[in-house]
């Protein structure tokens, strides 16, 4: 659909960038497109060593796309061509199914003998779809339907006209190229000279036509042409009717034949009509100027808004066959929008092979709006609208809408007003459109935790999206894309931490159960065995005290938590303790506090028990056992508008076991391990489906030894952290759009298991000589982070030293800029 409007200002981009057409299709190579372009077949068509023709319209960058492959040049779909003197012998009809509607069958006419002087119908041929062999077309692969303009059964040729569209229509031609048209007094009769003769003599507009046509206003003559402009209308329904809009530069509009959409309202919607101009500038056309555009045949006009300007000037074209032997143009000059409408004829039919969702009208809008008007300056625009999608170009009454650049047509084409490729979640585009519901493609997306490493990755690889630009146009987006890895770091050390270590004398082993608990609020009751408080912005009592119980309190046992478990999480809780002889037994719950404005208090639900056995002096187990409740994220991993995970629960059921023993008074061994189930409800208005029997792991061991050479400590880790290694994501992708904007959708079961599990090391060591001075030095390594199989093997190290007030130390960590040294002072007064 479109509409015309003032000069409004609008801007328009062609985005040039990874998404690409709404199929398969991959762009080539620079060398590809050199190849293409360079051809003997390509370069034999330019006579005057201009720019060539095609290249201007961007045909080498669009020829070189691939799908499984298959090229972007037209395969799988038909031209029809209306035109004279067509000779199927000719070689730029090799290799391409030519159906012949006018070659003297039952009710056929039959085409005259192409000569020497009568060949027009080879020019029109190859310009749409001559074959790569001969002389390339713009679809060179596409195949072609021919009928005869000139010849015809009966008196009278519009209902001859109108069979042949029919019989296009039915063989499923994409393109009906017309270039052709009346004349009267040796020059073109245009749609201004019509539109007056039939003011004048009181006429319909379909009397006026027959006239024009038949020379009579009445009877058979009038009836012939109601029902050519009722086929015209009929194949605009699965075509495009392309028109040459005539080559005298002195009149004042375009061909008669080609502006009848001026007089039938039913015309129009995949209508196009090419003009003859002559380009003299370079193949970087971002920059061209109107200076370097000549017109060389009839202006636009009346048609303006549905019409090209295109270099069909100064070219070779196929003739006729002498002998055997396939003849073309050798002598300058050869032009004509005879030849410019063809290879808009030839480029539509890539852009259907582009974008099967297309319907004509849609086609149309798309190679208007993507023209190249930047050479002129615009006397109006034109509001193209797709599904409730709008884009706005500008035209001129000479130059039409511009010069075709099927290249851009090919990109997501947006403007200032439509900045943002589109993702829609419902069931149509419109739906999505008139109710807001779209979201944009740049900020949709899903970062998963470290715990998933590369499994939602990996089972997203190979499959493919559809967002949409300014024209509802679909373009294919590779998803993994929308997979965001920055969630997933190394470890790193932090200088300034290690230094203010340095200050703390080495510690004594802790050798009880913890009891002061973080945030506690208020103690309800206490009495020898039970003790009951309430808790804020804290975890869980067992949880709290599981990471907190620790034999050495130089090893924080926090480094060791999992999405789930964490020890600064929560909301408001109660929890209890209840002292068994040597053991003891904890429960706790917590759940967040809205305080209003959107200031939440803890994000987790949690109801946890714990139970502690044995000696913490010599040895300890604990065992914990809870269930959780996450909003809004799946183990640590969320997403963003349309992968959003606003809305759903993750629910996970855990199982955790400390051991922790002491041998001697100077070595302490510590193991920690998890057991995890989550699943998660479906996100409002996401992609993203559920996720169901999330099963996760993670394990340490932990070596310290004191005393090792006097007053010194030495600490071994090695860990794997939080590792999915079982379960199940559902994600809805997205089909390519129907033609009517309706969207279907499939659903992709992701196996959550990454490629490898990650093993972490450390090793640190620290000296105090005296009460001044002491010593540290630490190393961690990592081997395939993120549970990723091709990551590299990553290390940090410290080293640092304190002098009384004086601390230096040198840290690196991964990362180009990872290096760093720090030296603090402290004076007390």
């Amino acid at each position: 659909d479109s509409s015309t409007s003032g000069t409004t200002s609008v801007t328009i981009t062609i985005n040039e960038y990874a998404l690409r057409t709404g199929t398969t299709f991959t762009e080539g190579t620079t060398d590809e497109q050199n190849t293409i372009k360079n051809r003997s077949t390509w370069t034999a068509i330019e006579a005057g060593g201009a720019t060539h023709p095609y290249e201007q319209m961007g045909i080498h960058k669009v020829q070189s796309f691939s799908s499984d492959g298959t090229y972007l040049t037209g395969v799988g779909k038909t031209i029809h061509i209306a035109d004279f003197y067509c000779d199927t012998n000719h070689d730029i009809y090799d290799n391409k199914t030519i159906t012949n509607l006018d070659d003297g069958g039952s009710g056929e006419s039959t085409f005259g003998a192409a000569t020497s002087s009568n060949n027009h119908c080879q020019g029109v041929a190859m310009f749409a779809a001559g074959d790569v062999s001969a002389r390339s077309g713009v679809a060179p692969d596409a195949d072609l339907i021919l009928s005869s303009i000139p010849d015809f059964e009966g008196s009278n040729e519009g209902d001859d006209y109108a069979r042949d569209l029919d019989a296009a229509r039915v063989a499923g031609a994409i393109a009906s190229n017309q270039s052709w048209g009346y004349n009267v007094g040796g020059t073109s009769y245009n749609i201004s000279e019509l539109k007056t003769y039939i003011a004048n003599n009181d006429l319909s507009n379909a009397e006026g036509l027959a006239v024009l046509m038949h020379g009579s206003s009445s009877g058979q003559d009038l009836t012939d042409v109601n029902t050519y402009v009722t086929a015209l209308n009929n194949f605009e329904s699965s075509g495009v009717v392309v028109w040459a809009a005539a080559n005298d530069s002195g009149e004042t509009d375009a061909n008669a034949m080609a502006a009848l959409p001026e007089l039938f309202s039913s015309l129009g919607e995949a209508w196009i009509v090419a003009n003859v101009v002559q380009y003299t500038g370079d193949s970087d056309l971002s920059n061209a100027t109107l200076s370097e555009f000549t017109l060389k045949g009839n202006k636009c006009g009346s048609t303006k808004e549905y019409c090209l300007s295109v270099d069909g000037w100064d070219v070779y074209a196929a003739t006729y066959v002498d002998s055997g032997v396939s003849k073309y143009n050798a002598s300058r000059i050869s032009y004509g929008s005879s030849w410019s409408a063809p290879m808009v004829s030839g480029g539509v039919a890539l852009m259907s092979q582009a974008f099967p969702n297309h319907t004509p009208e849609q086609l149309v809008d798309r190679i208007l709006a993507s023209a190249n008007n930047v050479w002129f300056t615009p006397e109006g625009n034109t509001t193209f609208t797709t599904h409730g999608n709008s884009i706005t170009h500008g035209y001129h009454s000479t130059w039409g809408q511009g010069l075709p650049d099927f290249y851009a047509a090919l990109s997501p084409i947006t403007t200032n007003a439509n900045p943002a490729m589109a993702l829609y979640m419902g069931d149509s585009i419109q739906d999505g459109v008139s109710g807001g519901a779209s979201v944009s493609l740049a900020s949709s997306s899903i970062t998963p935790s470290s715990s998933f490493g590369d499994a939602i990755y990996q089972g997203l690889s190979g499959e493919v999206g559809y967002a949409y630009d300014a024209l509802s146009g679909g373009f294919k987006y590779d998803m993994t894309t929308r997979i965001d890895m920055s969630n997933n770091d190394v470890q790193t050390i932090n200088l300034t931490s290690e230094l203010s270590k340095l200050d703390s004398p080495l510690s004594l082993a802790n050798l009880s159960w913890k009891d002061n608990f973080s945030q506690v609020l208020s103690k309800l009751s206490e009495t020898d065995k039970l003790k009951t408080s309430l808790t804020v912005g804290a975890s869980s009592l067992p949880v709290q005290s599981f990471f907190g119980s620790n034999f050495d309190s130089s090893i924080s046992l926090n480094d060791y938590e999992t999405p789930y478990l964490e020890s600064g999480e929560g909301g408001i809780g109660v929890g209890a303790t209840y002292q068994l002889g040597s053991s003891r037994l904890l429960i706790g719950m917590t759940n967040p506090i809205n305080q209003g404005n959107d200031n939440t208090i803890g994000l987790r639900k949690s109801l946890v028990t714990s139970m502690e056995y044995g000696n913490p002096s010599e040895t300890a187990v604990t065992v914990m056992v809870g269930v959780t409740q996450d909003e809004d994220s799946l183990l640590g991993s969320t997403g963003n508008d349309a992968y959003s995970l606003s809305g759903a629960k993750s629910n996970t059921t855990f199982a955790a076991f400390k051991a922790q023993t002491q041998l001697g008074r100077d070595l302490s061994l510590t193991g920690i391990a998890t057991l995890a189930n989550t699943n998660m409800t479906k996100p409002n208005d996401s992609f993203i489906n559920s996720a169901s029997s999330v099963k996760s792991t993670s394990i340490s061991l932990i070596a310290n030894k004191r005393g090792l050479f006097g007053d010194d400590n030495m600490s071994f880790f090695v860990s794997q952290p939080n590792r999915v290694s079982d379960g199940r994501l559902s994600i809805r992708l997205s089909n390519l759009a129907d033609s009517d904007g309706s969207l279907t959708y499939r659903n992709k079961d992701i196996n959550l298991e990454p490629t490898a599990r990650q093993l972490d090391y450390g090793l640190s060591y620290r000296k105090d000589f005296d009460n001044d001075i002491s010593f540290s030095v630490k190393h961690m390594m990592t081997n395939n982070l993120n549970h990723k199989q091709d990551s590299q093997t990553v290390s940090s190290s410290f080293i640092g030293a304190k002098y009384k007030d004086l601390k230096v130390g040198f840290a690196k960590n991964p990362g180009e800029e990872s290096r760093s040294a720090g030296i603090s002072y402290s004076m007390q007064f």
